[in-house]
């Protein structure tokens, strides 16, 4: 074998690279490959290179109609009664505020997406999780691809259906504590 066949072999060869989420245990760098599937050989760890990703994206809140200053922001809300302009533009402040919280935490693409919208409300107060449909709806969109051309989505996947992206129910955390609308993402390759 020549220099040049060594060199165009080592140009072909696939590359495996994969490192532990763990912090911890990236630094031991313990790596067993199986197939194409890598596994971390920390004691009690279990990870593997097919697990997916997870990501967690902050989705913005808007002040509710006829608010005043002094009234705290919210998720979009289906029992809002909104002039469809005013839906329209809200809806789209969601989705251009998810657009970049997506980018900006380098989520990649894949075949199949999970979402789940998480609200923490900062009080006690009882709340209706089908309320916050209207802000899952809107968030979905920013990721996936629209259905038109002048809708911008991210594009990890094709299509926001079934068949690409899983919609879980919102999700309500009680409790006093600092007001947050934030939404998990789980990227499957």
């Amino acid at each position: 074998m020549t220099g040049d066949d060594l060199l165009d072999a080592l140009v072909n060869m696939p590359m495996q690279f994969w490192a532990c989420p763990d912090e911890t245990h990236r630094r031991t760098g313990l790596v067993d490959w199986v197939g194409n599937i890598a596994h971390c050989r920390e004691p009690g760890c279990g990870r593997t290179s097919a697990d997916p990703l997870v990501f967690e994206v902050d989705v913005p809140m808007l002040l509710p109609p006829k608010a005043r200053t002094q009234q705290p922001c919210e998720p979009l809300n289906a029992n809002w009664r909104l002039h469809y302009h005013d839906r329209a533009r809200r809806t789209r402040i969601i989705r251009d505020g998810v657009l970049v919280a997506a980018r900006a935490a380098r989520i990649p693409k894949g075949r199949h997406l999970t979402v789940t919208l998480h609200y923490q409300p900062g009080d006690n107060r009882r709340r209706d999780e089908d309320n916050l449909f209207p802000t899952l709806k809107a968030a979905c969109d920013a990721l996936a691809r629209g259905p038109r051309r002048d809708w911008v989505g991210l594009e990890l996947v094709p299509d926001d259906t079934s068949a690409h992206m899983t919609k879980v129910a919102p999700i309500i955390h009680l409790g006093r504590g600092v007001r947050r609308l934030w939404l998990t993402v789980e990227v499957q390759r």
